[in-house]
């Protein structure tokens, strides 16, 4: 999706009753301290970011097929 950034909702290293969030900025992984500092300037924005919905499962079955094709 070219996409500036990412937020995937996981609950696999969590309890049963939780679930957590995995944040990636650009190609990296964005966590701890760094979410902290983003807290405050995101919260006094007056304009909110651009929301995208869609479905990755073709393009991730695409990629998968092309990762396996011999």
């Amino acid at each position: 999706f070219s996409a500036d950034a990412g937020v995937m909702v996981t609950g696999s290293h969590n309890p049963p009753d939780q679930n957590g969030f995995k944040f990636m900025l650009g190609t990296k992984p964005f966590f701890g301290a760094d979410i902290q500092l983003l807290k405050q300037p995101a919260q006094a924005a007056a304009t909110p970011g651009r929301l995208t919905h869609g479905s990755v499962m073709e393009p991730y079955l695409a990629a998968l097929a092309d990762a396996y094709a011999e």
